[in-house]
Order: C-alpha cells, then sequence, then structure tokens
C-alpha cells in the first residue's frame, strides 16, 4: 500500500446517490470519504476537500494529513465521473460529464450525509475543476454551511484561444459531444516529469503516476468536447452580480507557472469577491499542494494565517 494512504487511519468510505446521469438516465454513485482527526489533537473544525479533474481521495493523502494533523475531520470527494465515482462516458476510460450543474449537487449530497460529522467551523479546499464545482455551488447556494473556502489554482477559466473554443462548440453541434477533444490522448498514460506541467517535485510526480498504475480503475483519459463545452457554460455565471453575492472568506492560491488553467481570469474574478485574498507563487506549477517541499511551506504558511485569522 501506499506509505502516505496507509496512515489514513480508520477512513469512512461510502458510496452516495446524486442527480441522475443526465445522458441516459441512470442512477450514479460519487465516492466519499471521511477521516478524524488524530485523538490527542485539538479539534479545530472540519474541511471538505474537493479533489479537480482526473484526482481523487488517495492522491489527496497528505493534504489529508496536513489537515488532520492541524485538528480538522475531513471529508474528502472523488468528483463526479472519476476516480472510483461511477463514470458518465459510455466507454469508462472517457473524462466526461453530463454537467456541472449535477456535479455540484452531487457534491451537495455527501457533505449533506456527513453533515452532522462535519462540525465545527466548516472550511472547504478545493483544486482546478473542484474550484470551480465548488464556486458553482456556492452561487447556486446549494452547498449548505461554508464559513471559508481555499482554492488552488482554480479552474475558473481557460486562456482565451477562439479557435479551440470554436471547434469544440462545432464539434458538440455535430453530435460529438462525447468524444475526446482532438490532441487529447483517449486513454490515460503514464507522463514525463520533464513535460510535465504540474509539479516540479519529481517524487510526488512519480507517486501519482504509481497511484493510477496500481489502481487502473483511477484512470481517465482526455476531456471530451462536452467536458469543454459544459465547463464554458458553467464560467458564464461567474458574472460580476453573483461574484459581488459571495461574501465568505475565501484565500486563492495562484500558481506563477500556470499553463492549464488562466490567471488573468482567476486574478479578474478575486478582485470580483468581496472578500477575497490572492496569494500567488511565483516558481509554483498547477498542482500546488503536490510541489516541493520549499513551495509547500509557503503554501502552509498562507493557509495558517488564512485559518488563524477566520477560526
Amino acid at each position: 500500500m501506499d506509505p502516505l494512504v496507509a496512515k489514513l487511519k480508520n477512513i469512512e468510505i461510502v458510496y452516495i446517490d446524486g442527480p441522475l446521469n443526465a445522458k441516459n438516465g441512470k442512477q450514479i454513485k460519487i465516492r466519499a470519504g471521511f477521516i478524524e482527526k488524530p485523538a490527542d489533537v485539538p479539534f479545530m473544525g472540519s474541511f471538505i476537500i474537493v479533489p479537480g479533474r482526473s484526482e481523487y481521495i488517495e492522491k489527496y493523502a497528505e493534504t489529508i494529513i496536513e489537515l488532520t494533523n492541524r485538528g480538522y475531520n475531513c471529508l474528502c470527494i472523488d468528483p463526479r465521473g472519476q476516480g472510483l465515482s461511477d463514470r458518465i462516458g459510455d466507454e469508462y476510460w472517457y473524462g466526461d460529464i453530463d454537467n456541472y450543474d449535477n456535479s455540484s449537487l452531487h457534491l451537495a449530497e455527501a457533505i449533506k450525509y456527513f453533515d452532522k460529522k462535519l462540525v465545527g467551523k466548516r472550511f472547504v479546499i478545493s483544486h482546478s475543476m473542484g474550484g470551480m464545482l465548488v464556486l458553482n455551488g456556492i452561487i447556486n447556494e446549494v452547498l449548505g454551511r461554508i464559513d471559508g473556502a481555499i482554492f488552488n489554482t482554480p479552474m475558473w477559466s481557460f486562456p482565451p484561444n477562439i479557435v479551440i473554443r470554436s471547434l469544440i462548440y462545432s464539434l458538440c453541434a455535430l453530435g460529438f459531444k462525447g468524444n475526446t477533444t482532438p490532441s487529447f490522448e483517449v486513454k490515460w498514460r503514464p507522463g514525463d516529469y520533464f513535460t510535465n506541467k504540474v509539479t516540479s517535485d519529481k517524487k510526488r510526480y512519480a507517486r501519482n503516476n504509481s497511484l493510477m498504475l496500481k489502481e487502473p480503475r483511477l484512470q481517465i483519459g482526455g476531456p471530451t468536447n462536452g467536458w469543454f463545452f459544459e465547463a464554458f457554460r458553467t464560467f458564464r455565471k461567474f458574472s460580476d452580480e453573483n461574484l459581488n453575492k459571495v461574501n465568505l472568506p475565501i484565500l486563492i492560491l495562484q500558481a506563477g507557472r500556470e499553463t492549464l488553467v488562466d490567471n488573468i481570469g482567476q486574478t479578474q474574478i478575486s478582485k470580483k469577491l468581496p472578500n477575497a485574498i490572492l496569494r500567488v507563487f511565483d516558481e509554483g506549477k498547477h498542482e500546488l499542494l503536490v510541489e516541493s517541499d520549499e513551495i509547500r511551506a509557503e503554501i502552509w504558511y498562507e493557509i495558517d494565517q488564512f485559518l488563524n485569522k477566520h477560526k
């Protein structure tokens, strides 16, 4: 077993019903794991962890350990359509989605299931696509009580590319919504550290590849045209009017060496959220929580400052 996963003692795993799959009307479930803080650590509150695209509970073992050792109970969720949650597309390996409103509603069902265990101050920490699901859920007022949110390189927009966006819209209109987007791999395969876009930490990058090699059911291929189409549709909800209503304390962690999501869009949105702080880590890549120890120390310093301010 992975050494970090082995440290997650007494994890409670459940599979939770949510909205029917909008593609075929079938009931699907998401996987959620609840982990209590160590008994000898003073209680501080609860965290909901919402991973990004292609991610899952096991990948977040190190983050869970950081938070439980700080006194927080943790709920971590395999987002709808990935990890060991039920998949959406016709083929298991497709990186597909029905729509992100359903994803946010399914996330809400997991939170509701563990409501009585998510005691004390309730925070959420999300990454990339997970950040879109969380902000969408907050705007739609479906997530229940949230006392503060940490967004790690949130996917709130993509770098502008009119040609690619037009291609995706055209392919969806022609009935290819469920097909993998051109230039992406249909099936997952281990990446090359030296060309990766997510972390400068070689060991953590190797660990994440190893987790999916050992458990092929965690693997997921490139995003479909419909995945992008639904993302573009959800981005339109991040209007000035909707953002101005989000009053909870927010910390946004931005990667200076970002190449997958749009930092300009992140910065613009951060300025429209009434109670948000933006912190930039110049040397960090997209997956800041699995970056080098040096960068992670800076990140956890900012997280601790935020939590101490709002405890």
